[in-house]
């Protein structure tokens, strides 16, 4: 694994730590919604950051909407999966 994989997964591991932790003081659904709502305004920021000047971010909307919608969407369908295969060891569940 490089390094750059490697800190991704502890950079993961430490936002998902940090969500489980919130999860004690506020409901699971309102700590989902705003890591959500985190993870959009930190993209916009990244794709703003990533462009010399307003006119080409305003240009690139469309393009970086779609890019980021497909990442999450290959994101969420991984760990649907995953979540579906180990069920019962991660909802400790005896379906």
């Amino acid at each position: 694994m490089s390094n750059n994989e490697e800190q991704f997964w502890d950079l993961a591991e430490e936002m998902i730590g940090s969500a489980n932790q919130k999860t004690s003081d506020a409901d699971t659904v309102l700590v989902s919604d705003a890591l959500l709502y985190a993870a959009a305004r930190f993209a916009a920021y990244t794709a703003a950051a990533a462009t010399e000047e307003r006119k080409q971010f305003k240009e690139e909307q469309g393009e970086i909407k779609d890019m980021l919608m497909q990442q999450f969407e290959t994101m969420l369908d991984s760990n649907l999966a995953d979540y579906l295969e180990n069920y019962k060891i991660y909802m400790k569940d005896a379906e």
